[in-house]
Order: structure tokens, then sequence, then C-alpha cells
């Protein structure tokens, strides 16, 4: 298929138009609920294939703009073009603007060097976000309603968070008074900015461990005694990454997942569950009650459908 060209005229002034709408609407809830970064544009016009998240830092406003390849095959020109028009019309410095171009399924891939991370705001916390350097920031803004959620039922509780990156649940966690944590991650960048994040918000202690461990590779060892009341098990869709021990496909790989993470929980435990693949289908769970709550963990900057991410809570 070729490349899209520069829009026309009707398409880029649909798109201002659109922006200026959605953050009217989204400002007051955003102010409301202590948020400083949230999805201002969601490919609501087709013509315009776009996401674009608005991160309000210490240091100015910044746009996080993604266009998603092969399937849309967008011609830089158009993205460039599409990216200053939305600057213009949310008054955002053009400088302050960040294009990633990514494929679906692909989770976590570095793009840059600059190193530069910007502090942004959500529910009283603050967490370290990378606008530069990767296509993911380092901070999801679809599940902040799902880390309060941790955040409400964590206190006096063992946290569990596999595949934790930044560690924004093992925060919110520790932040509703956590009795302790653990959270494994197999990159060592993401360890650190975890207990970066701990530490800007005063949490770092002994009780939370940030283990660079192999999630899959730790799930394989026998259970032990349960040690966690609450967990969190968001895998990537695919992953085959060499330092792993084995490929995931999350579609496949979920119910030996969630039993794994299940043995590690004592009964009555709860087991947030949750995957970006669109087309998921949840298999058969042994466990006390698993319950849809995916409707209940979306923010109104996230109210495009399909959901961007599905979500069970599970008790053992």
């Amino acid at each position: 298929m070729a490349a899209r060209t520069v829009s026309d005229e009707a398409s880029v002034a649909a798109l201002q138009a659109r922006l200026r709408k959605n953050l009217r609407r989204l400002a007051p809830w955003a102010a409301r609920e202590e948020v400083s970064s949230f999805r201002v544009y969601d490919r609501d016009i087709p013509e315009v294939p776009l996401t674009i998240d608005r991160y309000g830092t210490a240091a100015g406003v910044h746009l996080h703009v993604s266009v998603f390849e092969p399937r849309h095959g967008i011609a830089e020109a158009a993205v460039q073009r599409w990216a200053g028009e939305a600057a213009a019309a949310l008054a955002v410095d053009r400088a302050r603007v960040h294009v990633k171009r990514r494929a679906r399924g692909v989770e976590h891939v570095r793009v840059g060097e600059e190193g530069a991370r910007l502090e942004v705001a959500e529910g009283g916390l603050r967490f370290l976000v990378n606008l530069t350097d990767y296509v993911d920031t380092g901070l999801f803004l679809d599940h902040r309603r799902t880390r309060a959620r941790v955040r409400r039922e964590a206190g006096g509780k063992r946290f569990l968070n596999l595949f934790s990156y930044t560690g924004s649940f093992t925060v919110y966690a520790a932040a509703g008074g956590a009795h302790s944590s653990c959270s494994l991650d197999l990159s060592a960048t993401y360890c650190r900015w975890a207990h970066d994040n701990l530490r800007q918000n005063g949490l770092a202690s002994a009780a939370h461990v940030i283990d660079r461990v192999d999630a899959l590779a730790w799930l394989e060892q026998p259970a032990g005694a349960p040690a966690f009341e609450l967990a969190v098990l968001d895998p990537p869709t695919v992953s085959t990454s060499k330092r792993a021990s084995r490929a995931l496909d999350v579609q496949a790989d979920h119910p030996w997942l969630i039993a794994r993470t299940l043995d590690r929980l004592v009964p009555g435990g709860v087991l947030y569950f949750s995957t970006n693949l669109l087309r998921f289908t949840l298999g058969a769970v042994a466990a006390t009650s698993v319950v849809e709550v995916t409707g209940e963990t979306m923010s109104p900057d996230f109210s495009r459908r399909p959901p961007i991410h599905r979500c069970w809570r599970i008790v053992k």
C-alpha cells in the first residue's frame, strides 16, 4: 500500500477542532482527579490515525504522538505536519512534541539515547517518564484506574508485581499501605526506574523489593508456601527475548501464567490480570471468583471502543 501523503486542509482543520474539543472536555476531569497526563486524541478521525498523549510536567506541557505501523502506511511528512498542527491547537511548543512509530504487539523498544526524564503527577503521586528514548514512556496512562484499585486494596497486604516495568503499580500499592512488595522485571533499566519512582514518593524501603528477575523463570520454580495477598499480572502480548527462559504468547500462555501466579497467593488473595491483546479470549481459570472489570478500569480519555486493555479481578 502506498504511503499517505501530507493530509488535506479539511483533515488538518478537523484534527485541530477535535483536539480543542477534547481538551475542553478532559481538562476539568484531569484537574479533579489530580492527573497531569492524559490521552487527548485517540484516532478520533479516520483520516488522522494517531494517538496523542498530553504530558503535563513542571517543565511545561509535552505531547507524545504515536503512529502505528505498518497498517496505516503514513508518510513521514504527513505525521510531522499533524504533529505540528497538534502543537498549535494545544498551545504546546513544537520542540516538546515527540513522535514515535510503533508496530502492533511490540513493547518497550528503545529508539533514542537522550536519557532525559520528566516528572508527572497522578493521584497525588509522582512518576518519572521518558518521552524521547522509548516507544513507551514509562507510565501506561490507560491503567491509572487499575492502579487506584490496587492502592485501595493494598493496605497491610503483601503485594506481588510481575513484569513490573517501571513499578507504577508498586508505587500505588506502597502508597496504599502495603505491608511489603516484590516486583520482578528482566530489565535492569526498568528496575532502576522503579526504584527511582519509589524514591520520588518517599516510599523506598527494604520492605519493597525490586529484583531483576525473569518472571517466567520465577513462575516455573516451585511455589512454596503462599506469600502474597494481592498481585498484578500484566505480561507483554508477545515476547521473544533471548534473556527470558521461554518465548511468551499471552493468548496461548495465560492459563499457565494465571495458575502459577495464583499458586503464590493465599486463599482469598486477589490477582489483577490484564492484557492489551484486543482479540483476547480468557480461558478456564480455577478460582473462587473471576470478574472482568475492564469498564471500571477505563478513564474518560480512554473511552474508545474496543478498549485498549482487558482486565479481570480474580480471587483465589
